[in-house]
């Protein structure tokens, strides 16, 4: 996040625009596109609903447009047991 964010700022001060996008990405790496989007002048989240194997719930949209909770991170819900990190 820090590292794209660093991008985003170099590539405005040369003047340029700034698309943001991904392929087939889970929710959660879109998550992360969508904290960066406000920064951009165009965004292509779409990969939740081009997953077969997401492992968590897609990110509910309006007038194709993200609606965001008010959750901590980046805001994931459904995330599997597994991916919990237990001592």
């Amino acid at each position: 996040m820090y590292e794209a964010h660093q991008m985003i700022l170099k590539a405005r001060s040369f003047g340029m625009k700034i698309l943001i996008g991904c392929m087939s990405e889970t929710s959660c790496a879109t998550q992360a596109g969508i904290a960066l989007a406000p920064l951009c002048d165009w965004v292509d989240l779409d990969g939740p609903w081009l997953t077969k194997n997401n492992p968590f719930k897609a990110p509910e949209m309006e007038a194709g447009k993200y609606l965001l909770k008010y959750l901590p991170g980046l805001g994931l819900e459904g995330i599997p047991e597994d991916l919990f990190i237990t001592s």
